[in-house]
């Protein structure tokens, strides 16, 4: 990526110093500002969503039912599925765990390198 030049930087609109955005936002600066949300909200649906139901289950069959609120007296939940949730959420947590190793030694070569 090539570093902007110095009379682009210039002649942006400046406050106490910093570079001010969206002043005039072009069509792909939007498009990328709602793909981000997008995909935010999706995260918080498909991934935290899922994690709190299971967190849910754990305090309930650990405390066998005395605390929190029963989640499957709503029908359609016997012992196996909840094992296969449980199951199903920690194979996909054990696949991010590769790339948040690798993600990690990328980040530590880089500031170890940068010092």
């Amino acid at each position: 990526m090539n570093r902007l030049s110095d009379e682009f930087i210039s002649s942006c609109r400046k406050d106490r110093g910093k570079i001010l955005r969206g002043e005039n936002m072009s069509r792909i600066e939007t498009f990328v500002d709602a793909a981000f949300a997008f995909a935010f909200t999706m995260l918080v649906l498909v991934f935290v969503y899922p994690i709190k139901l299971m967190a849910q289950a754990t305090v309930l069959y650990t405390s066998d039912g005395a605390l929190g609120t029963d989640i499957f007296s709503l029908g359609g939940w016997d012992d196996n599925q909840v094992a296969t949730l449980f199951i199903y959420f920690g194979f996909g947590l054990l696949a991010f765990l590769p790339l948040s190793r690798r993600y990690a030694q990328k980040r530590w070569a880089m500031m170890t390198t940068e010092t």
